[in-house]
């Protein structure tokens, strides 16, 4: 064993969950399903699933099933799995290995795996009494994610079931009552928080310029207090980028600013976890992906903005808004918990006391205010799904949102009329299945394919040009993805140089057909199908057939405009909108695009534009009177004029 890993083995001997082992390993063979609270710094994430994985091996070595742990965010499977891989000084994917959303380094010998809580309910819908586990650690399930909503309910199911599975609902805070209630008689292990004091600090009074506030600590800090590593809680990327933009104008020596959020690449990411050079200080400023679960090591100040970016749903518009929110007490108290894990710690709030007790003292659960489609869709490809009420969901989502749900997955084709779920192959019927899978790999990832600059704007027009499609952004992109393909084949020694000549994110690149590959084989083909993923043989039918798909898989996001001159309004919210100024669609006269989202800037403006022809959406049943958008006063068609356009085409 070398010398750091006897380091990292002790400090996790010196955790105060250490002192509850025998505790808890006594009521967890008494209980099929025990809670455990432990407060920030407690070692619970890292040593809870250890002691449970040396139990089973010492009781049963041979055996092939598996110890589960799961984590709400990508970021924190990842990071701890790498951190317990190294205290028990395997390689990671061997004995412990981590799965999470197209990167998966388990094997068939791995019997600790950390995952994110979306990849265990995936695993539910296959086998319903996840079989190959012995047991399922439900981690930060204050959170309260819909994932994690709905692990709780199956596997308080399962536990009646299978004597043989253990489950284990780990928490830093809480709801006691709420979760007693639901799980019924169950013993509840706590352990006490941090080993050393994080002193707190509010302002007197709210802040006019929070960021520039923000920045202005960061150098004080850095010029005033002693060593120590600065973790700043932003609300979102954008904010992140100005505060490390700002922080590196500032010259300050010694002084290291780096990013964390959940779109970053684990090399990135692993900057963020490597120890600060000697000399330095380094200030990480993240979202709250660094708000549970990890840790980085060396931070002594924490910065908190107080404040949130998350995914809430517009039940009336049918959308997602990504508002800015305040959070909750729970989370303030996490975020200060990042300090004083090696040393006393000092945690700055960049708000007022007062504004701190007026906080909720937790946070709401998200199955209340995001998209509840795709959780149902889940829920209801489960080979025991019944109906939704036989779902024992500790919260329910508002009825408005379960209803619109099933409407629209009847809408996508993923039920029958009989509400069974079916294989929706409206790509396939247009054979061009694996452009799709393509385009939304394309979507799915944060940032663009092609690199932007101000200062080399006509260069960079002039050489994506080659790749653009006149009728479509979507194709434009398809094209630039598949001539990277060809250079990567033809010289994958030089591919970086490629890119940087054709001003092309490598990076994005490489995510888009990591992730089209794994979705092709493993939720749509089953199995290795180049078919699905080689470059298609353009010509006007192949071009059509992506512009039919695209209109068809995308209804809710179409816009129509009813004469020359005139502006496109949005079917569904009835908005004014018009092309980015960067698509290849923006100076043409068509009548009906559809297009990815909208993005207000100046102007509301249409990203990622495709040119459609109304034939090929006429008889949707998302077109059809009694679906369109109606009015609050009259309940006639805010759209009039298209409702008469789509009947007379239909009557043609």
């Amino acid at each position: 064993m070398d010398s750091v890993t006897k380091g990292v083995k002790s400090l996790s001997a010196a955790l105060p969950v250490a002192e509850h082992r025998e505790a808890f390993l006594e009521q967890y063979e008494k209980s099929p399903i025990i809670m455990l609270t432990g407060a920030t710094g407690s070692g619970k994430t890292t040593q809870i699933p250890q002691y449970i994985l040396e139990k089973f091996l010492q009781e049963d070595p041979t055996s092939k099933l598996k110890v589960a742990c799961t984590q709400p965010r990508v970021v924190a499977a990842t990071s701890v799995a790498k951190r317990v891989a190294s205290e028990r000084n395997v390689v990671l994917g061997a004995e412990v290995g981590y799965k999470v959303r197209f990167d998966n380094t388990t094997t068939d010998a791995t019997r600790l795996i950390y995952m994110t809580d979306g990849i265990l309910t995936l695993e539910l819908v296959a086998d319903p009494t996840l079989s190959r586990y012995k047991c399922i650690i439900i981690d930060e399930a204050h959170e309260r994610t819909v994932n994690t909503d709905i692990l709780m309910a199956k596997l308080k199911g399962i536990a009646t079931k299978r004597s043989d599975l253990k489950v284990v609902i780990m928490s830093a805070t809480l709801d006691a009552d709420k979760f007693k209630k639901y799980f019924g008689i169950c013993p509840v292990c706590k352990v006490e928080g941090r080993t050393f004091p994080v002193e707190i600090y509010h302002l007197e009074k709210e802040l006019i310029d929070l960021k520039l506030a923000m920045l202005q600590l960061v150098q004080h800090i850095h010029r005033n207090k002693g060593p120590g590593d600065i973790l700043v809680f932003v609300e979102g990327v954008e904010e992140i980028r100005w505060l490390c933009d700002k922080a590196a104008q500032l010259g300050e020596v010694g002084l290291i600013t780096m990013p964390l959020h959940a779109s970053l690449s684990q090399q990135q990411q692993a900057k963020v976890f490597a120890p600060a050079v000697e000399g330095t200080r380094k200030c990480v400023v993240a979202t709250n992906v660094a708000e549970t679960s990890i840790t980085i090591d060396g931070i002594v100040y924490v910065i908190d903005s107080g404040l949130v970016k998350e995914a809430h749903w517009n039940a009336r518009l049918r959308m997602n808004a990504l508002p800015r929110t305040t959070i909750s007490q729970a989370s303030a108290n996490q975020r200060a918990g990042r300090a004083g894990r090696t040393k006393p710690g000092t945690c700055y709030r960049m708000y007022t006391k007062e504004h701190f007790d007026q906080m909720p003292k937790l946070s709401a659960p998200q199955i209340q205010y995001t998209n509840f489609a795709p959780a149902l869709l889940r829920l209801m490809a489960s080979k025991d799904w019944k109906d939704l009420g036989s779902v024992d969901l500790i919260s329910l989502p508002p009825l408005d949102y379960a209803t619109q749900a099933m409407e629209d997955l009847h809408d996508l084709q993923f039920l029958t009329p009989k509400d069974q779920v079916t294989p929706n192959a409206r790509s396939k019927k247009f054979n061009v299945p694996g452009s799709m899978i393509t385009s939304a790999a394309i979507d799915s990832i944060e940032g663009s394919m092609f690199q932007s600059s101000d200062a080399h704007k006509h260069t960079l027009e002039h050489i994506h040009r080659q790749w653009a499609c006149p009728l479509s952004d979507h194709v434009t992109q398809l094209n630039a993805f598949y001539a990277y393909l060809r250079a990567k084949k033809n010289d994958k020694n030089h591919l970086d140089i490629w890119c940087r000549d054709h001003m092309l994110s490598q990076e994005n690149l490489e995510k888009i057909d990591k992730i089209r590959n794994q979705v092709a084989f493993k939720y749509v083909t089953g199995k290795k199908d180049p078919g699905w993923t080689k470059e298609p043989e353009w010509s006007e039918e192949t071009t059509n057939n992506v512009r039919k798909a695209l209109a068809l898989g995308r209804f809710r996001t179409i816009a129509t405009r009813l004469g020359r001159g005139e502006t496109y309004k949005t079917v569904h919210h009835n908005q004014d909108v018009l092309p980015s100024p960067t698509s290849v669609v923006q100076y043409l006269e068509h009548n009906w695009v559809v297009y990815n989202r909208v993005d207000v800037r100046a102007r509301p403006y249409m990203t990622t534009v495709t040119v459609i022809e109304p034939e090929w959406i006429m008889h949707h049943r998302y077109f059809q009177l009694d679906r369109m958008p109606l009015t609050y006063h009259d309940k006639t068609p805010i759209q009039k004029a298209l409702h008469q356009k789509l009947e007379a085409l239909r009557k043609a």
